[in-house]
Formats: structure tokens, C-alpha cells, sequence
């Protein structure tokens, strides 16, 4: 929600902070994080648009509510592409891996070295498919820690199978 460092933002963007600001009841800090930019920002915008945000407040919160309703179908939309291209690029791919390493002989062949590159290139885009490489549920939001953890929790497996 917050601006690129040095541009600034349009009147109706500054005017759907002090919406936050509203909905806040004034509280500068958690609006300030909420909306991404700083306390002193929100302190400045409040001083020079505060009676404007009063006078425009009811299309204030009409747009903000078109924004997020706009948001809430772009961020459903984006699951499913994402969940498209985990089952017809990924899924087959790790199925193939998991045939492979029910046998022990063709997992002997594979160089340990060749696996590891593999993983780290494949967790970062199941880590919120867990199941599907049978990998333990991992709570952390840090996508480094999660890809991290997944590449442990396979490499641990490899070494128990073998």
C-alpha cells in the first residue's frame, strides 16, 4: 500500500491512508504500518488533507472498498494460476521424483550434488504445498526460512531412505 522512496502519491491515495487513519481511531503508528510509509508521512498527510478526507469521506470509502473487492479477485485468481502450474509442471515432475526414489538403485545413480540443485530450485514453489512432497507443515512466513526448511526436511528423508 505504501509509495516507491521519492514518488509521491496521488491526492486520492493520501486520502484512503486517512481512511486507514479513520478506521484506526487515529492511531498514527498501526496506520502507518498498515499503509506501508511513515509515522511522520501520516502526521503530514492528516495536517494537509484531514478536512478534505472529511468532506470526500463517504467516496473515500466507496473507492477503498472497490480497491479491495478488485484486490480479493486478483489475489483469488493468482491461487488459481498458481495452483494450475503446480499441478501441470510440478506435480508430474515430483511424482517422477518420488518413483525414482522408491527404488533404491536408480536413487544410487543420482549424484547427491544433482538432487540438492533440484530441491533448491523446486522448494521455493511447493512451500505452501507441503503435501505434496510430503514435507512437515511449516508455520514460519519468511520464504527463506520455508524454503530452507523444506530442502532440510528432503535432504534428512534422502538420508534415512538410503
Amino acid at each position: 500500500m505504501g509509495t516507491t522512496r521519492g514518488k509521491r502519491p496521488d491526492e486520492s491515495q493520501i486520502l484512503r491512508w486517512l481512511a486507514v487513519l479513520d478506521k484506526n481511531n487515529m492511531n498514527q503508528l498501526k496506520t502507518a504500518r498498515e499503509c506501508g510509509i511513515s509515522r511522520s508521512s501520516i502526521i503530514k498527510y492528516k495536517e494537509k488533507y484531514w478536512d478534505l478526507y472529511l468532506k470526500e469521506k463517504a467516496t473515500v470509502k466507496n473507492d477503498t472498498r472497490k480497491i479491495a473487492a478488485t484486490k480479493a479477485i486478483v489475489e483469488h485468481k493468482l491461487d488459481e494460476v498458481r495452483d494450475i502450474i503446480l499441478e501441470k509442471a510440478f506435480t508430474p515432475i515430483i511424482n517422477e521424483i518420488n518413483i525414482r526414489f522408491t527404488d533404491p538403485d536408480q536413487l544410487k545413480k543420482i549424484p547427491t550434488r544433482i538432487l540438492i540443485e533440484g530441491f533448491r530450485e523446486i522448494a521455493p514453489f511447493v512451500a505452501e504445498k507441503q503435501g505434496v512432497i510430503g514435507t512437515n507443515p511449516i508455520n514460519d512466513n519468511d520464504p527463506v526460512t520455508r524454503h530452507t526448511t523444506i530442502v532440510q526436511n528432503i535432504i534428512s528423508n534422502l538420508k534415512i531412505s538410503q
